[in-house]
C-alpha cells in the first residue's frame, strides 16, 4: 500500500531531505539484490512507478523481467525494460549485471517531477554513462557519492531560466543516444 515514488514526488510536500533519505533507502534495496543473493538478482526495470512508498519505506515491485547474474554470458536471452530507465546493455548488447541496475537508478534519481541541481547532476551522468566500465561498481559506491552531496541537491528542479544548471546532464544524455542510434544503424547492418 502506498503512492508510487512518482506521485509521492509529484505530490509536492517532499523536502529535499526527504529525497536524499527516500533514494538512499531505494538503493539499500537494490543492495540486498545484488549482495544478498547469490548470484545477485539484477531487477531489470527499476523506475519510479515500480518503487511504493509504504508507511514502513519503500518497497520495489515487479520482478517480472528480474533475472539473475550468469558467469560467462555474453548477452541476456530476453531484451526487456522500460526504454526510459533500462541501459543499453539490456536491449541486446551484452548480459546485464549489478550496473545495469546502477543505470536505472541514476535515472530514477533524476526523476522530472524532482529534478536536480548541478551538484548531482555528475553523480547522475556516472551513474548513466553509456559504457557500463564506466558507472558505479555496486548500490554502495552510488549510495557513498550520494551520501556526501548537499540536501539541496534533491530541491526542485530550476525552471527553463535557470541558467542551464542541468546542461552537463542533458549533453550526456543526448551524446548516449547519439551513440545507441549508431549502434543500432551498425547492428542492423
Amino acid at each position: 500500500e502506498g503512492p508510487t515514488l512518482s506521485e509521492y514526488i509529484s505530490s509536492g510536500n517532499v523536502s529535499p531531505a526527504a529525497v536524499k533519505y527516500l533514494f538512499l533507502q531505494i538503493c539499500m534495496a537494490v543492495r540486498e539484490l545484488h549482495e544478498c543473493i547469490n548470484p545477485p538478482v539484477i531487477h531489470r526495470d527499476l523506475k519510479p512507478s515500480n518503487i511504493i512508498i509504504s508507511p514502513s519505506g519503500p518497497q520495489l515491485i515487479d520482478f517480472g523481467i528480474a533475472r539473475l547474474w550468469h558467469e560467462g554470458a555474453e548477452c541476456d536471452t530476453t531484451h526487456f525494460g522500460t526504454r526510459r530507465y533500462a541501459p543499453p546493455e539490456q536491449f541486446g548488447f551484452e548480459q546485464t549485471r549489478v550496473r545495469s541496475d546502477i543505470y536505472a537508478l541514476g535515472k530514477v534519481s533524476f526523476c522530472e517531477e524532482a529534478g536536480v541541481a548541478h551538484s548531482i547532476a555528475r553523480v547522475i551522468c556516472k551513474a548513466c554513462a553509456f559504457d557500463p566500465r564506466e558507472r558505479y561498481a555496486s548500490v554502495r559506491e552510488l549510495s557513498s557519492a550520494v551520501s556526501s552531496l548537499p540536501q539541496q541537491a534533491w530541491m526542485k528542479r530550476p525552471g527553463p531560466n535557470s541558467g542551464g544548471l542541468l546542461a552537463p546532464f542533458d549533453s550526456m544524455v543526448n551524446q548516449a543516444q547519439g551513440a545507441l542510434s549508431n549502434a543500432r544503424s551498425v547492428a542492423g547492418s
